[in-house]
């Protein structure tokens, strides 16, 4: 997959350049910049490996994360 790929996989987007996907051996590659994007967290790095079934994805170079708090109405009522 080439030119701007675009996954997306449960609640999770993946955006890459480029990535090759082998589905019979459960295995994901993408060399370049990386990004992931979930609820609460934006994750992006250099070169990812993966097994989509088995959900384990790791991120090889420059890897930044940000995680932001669930903001959660009922826990900031007052009892």
């Amino acid at each position: 997959m080439t030119g701007g790929t675009v996954v997306h996989y449960g609640d999770f987007v993946l955006t890459t350049e480029n990535a090759t996907f082998k589905p019979d051996e459960d295995q994901v590659y993408a060399p370049g910049f990386v990004t992931l994007i979930g609820e609460g967290m934006k994750v992006t790095g250099v070169g990812l490996t993966g097994h989509p079934k088995e959900r384990i994805f790791q991120l090889h170079e420059q890897v930044n994360t940000e995680v932001q708090p669930k903001h959660d109405s009922e826990a900031s009522k007052p009892s």
